[in-house]
């Protein structure tokens, strides 16, 4: 039997973005600790989630990333795993829509992290 990275079809990547969680009218701060083009994991101590539920996870994300006026990516998820530890809750959800300005942002921190890696390594082998 596989694990739960076997059923991933597509890659994440580590982040650390603030961000809040709203579930029923009730909302709490969270963060983001990895994103992929169909999902996300987060840690929040909201202790009413579970598995099959739908969330909506806020983040900032600036005016030139989104056609929100807020600046903010609003985004519908289900919860699909969960696995707490001594300090927080961690979730795993799946979007429930795709939107474009995501799509657009997620690709603009991915450029941007392969450019900083690029830019390290450069460093210090110029050393």
């Amino acid at each position: 039997m596989g694990n739960q990275y076997d059923r991933r079809s597509s890659q994440r990547y580590s982040v650390r973005i603030p961000c809040r969680v709203i579930c029923n009218g009730v909302q709490v701060k969270a963060t983001l600790v990895d994103i992929s083009e169909e999902g996300l994991g987060f840690v929040t101590s909201m202790p009413f989630l579970y598995e099959g539920r739908n969330v909506e996870v806020v983040f900032e994300v600036g005016q030139l990333h989104t056609d929100e006026k807020d600046g903010a990516l609003h985004l519908t998820l289900e919860i699909r795993n969960q696995f707490s530890d001594s300090f927080a809750k961690r979730f795993g959800a799946k979007l429930r829509e795709i939107p474009q300005d995501y799509l657009r942002y997620l690709k603009n921190i991915l450029n941007k992290s392969r450019c900083n890696l690029l830019c390290d390594v450069m460093a210090k082998t110029a050393v």
